[in-house]
């Protein structure tokens, strides 16, 4: 079975590319990471993770 997680809120400064990066960590190699956030791409700069962009 596939499973999708999303960290997703509004409000800024919270910790979501944070909480991102953690379960990126946790769910390891194989798993497809993309950054939606329009205005402020922060997970998507984490190079190690690998995670694209997504406008």
């Amino acid at each position: 079975m596939n499973n999708i997680h999303m960290v997703l809120t509004v409000k800024g400064g919270v910790g979501k590319s944070f909480i991102a990066a953690i379960l990126a960590q946790h769910f390891g190699e194989g798993t497809y990471l993309a950054d939606t956030d329009p205005g402020n791409p922060t997970f998507s700069s984490y190079k190690k993770l690998g995670a694209k962009h997504i406008m």
